[in-house]
């Protein structure tokens, strides 16, 4: 993970959601940029909410 310096993230995902995934990468290396990319104006109150987070809103 040292070479990795942005991770993009949807947050409606199968298995693990999005945020619940960035706290876990976060945990690994701290100074990592989360982009949270959804089409869910709910979704994206929520991340804007969380301080460590960049959101952008992509309307389809």
């Amino acid at each position: 993970m040292d070479n990795i310096d942005i991770a993009f993230l949807n947050i409606e995902m199968p298995l693990m959601d999005g945020i619940r995934l960035a706290e876990q990468l976060l945990e690994l290396k701290p100074d990592l940029e989360i982009v949270f990319v959804t089409v869910y104006k709910d979704h994206a109150d929520k991340a804007f909410e969380m301080n460590w987070i960049i959101c952008f809103v992509c309307v389809l």
